[in-house]
């Protein structure tokens, strides 16, 4: 589980603090390696094009946020920090491909999920995350 410290800014539990301070008084005290890596660099570039064509409308080119969320930076570790990456998948392959008006593959989601952890830091390893039973992974 991620541990947030606000450092006397906000208290717990009293404000969503990413209303307030989007880049500030956040420590995430967790390893951001897995010792094989989460996926491999052509996944992560195959995820890419399929983000673009599919998520970038909402997400923005860069992941900064639009009409949806960002999905980098502080506002990812806000919402996945701790999470296992079921999560995560779970929102690509169901909620989100349905507004997006796409029906994505079990394997064209495990590609955006691996563009997404390339872009928030997460190590890429030798090979690709093509099993669903590894989505019990919890992310940093």
């Amino acid at each position: 589980m991620k541990l947030v410290i606000h450092q006397g800014i906000v208290k717990a539990g009293s404000y969503n603090c990413l209303e307030c301070h989007a880049n500030i008084g956040h420590l995430y005290l967790q390893p951001s390696s897995k010792a094989d890596g989460w996926y491999s660099v052509q996944q992560a570039a195959a995820g890419k094009k399929l983000f673009d064509d599919s998520c970038s409308g909402c997400h923005g080119v860069r992941l900064q946020g639009g009409a949806g969320p960002a999905l980098s930076g502080v506002t990812w570790k806000q919402k996945f920090g701790g999470a296992k990456l079921l999560t995560v998948w779970g929102e690509i392959k169901g909620p989100m491909a349905d507004y997006a008006g796409k029906t994505l593959t079990t394997q064209e989601s495990l590609d955006i999920l691996a563009y997404l952890l390339q872009q928030n830091g997460l190590a890429a390893g030798n090979y690709p995350l093509t099993d669903t039973r590894e989505l019990s992974d919890g992310l940093p």
